[in-house]
Formats: structure tokens, C-alpha cells, sequence
């Protein structure tokens, strides 16, 4: 069961959040939100690879 509007209100979102990620480094309320989640997602993609990989190894 489909949500009603679902392809459109799928790329609607993407769309946004794309318009939020483009506009944030020209404010300066938002500057922060560049220092501290750039290196966040940095150590969160270490993470997820690490996990990936021991998991791997332990299934195969």
C-alpha cells in the first residue's frame, strides 16, 4: 500500500532538503551547523564502515 502522492511527495522532500543543504552556508545562524556536522558525518561514514566490515568478516 502506496501513500497517496507518493512518487511526487518523495522528490518534493528530496527537493527540499537539497534547497536547505544548498542555502545553509550563506547564513550565519547556520554556521555552526557546517562546523559540527561536517566532521560528525565524517566520523558517522568511519563508523558504518567499520561495522560493515566486521560484520562481513564475521558472516563469511
Amino acid at each position: 500500500m502506496r501513500l497517496p502522492g507518493a512518487p511526487v511527495t518523495t522528490v518534493l522532500a528530496m527537493v527540499f532538503v537539497v534547497a536547505v543543504l544548498l542555502t545553509t552556508p550563506f547564513t550565519e545562524q547556520f554556521d555552526t551547523a557546517w562546523k559540527a556536522g561536517v566532521p560528525f558525518l565524517l566520523v558517522l561514514c568511519v563508523v558504518y564502515y567499520l561495522v560493515r566490515r566486521s560484520r562481513a568478516r564475521a558472516d563469511g
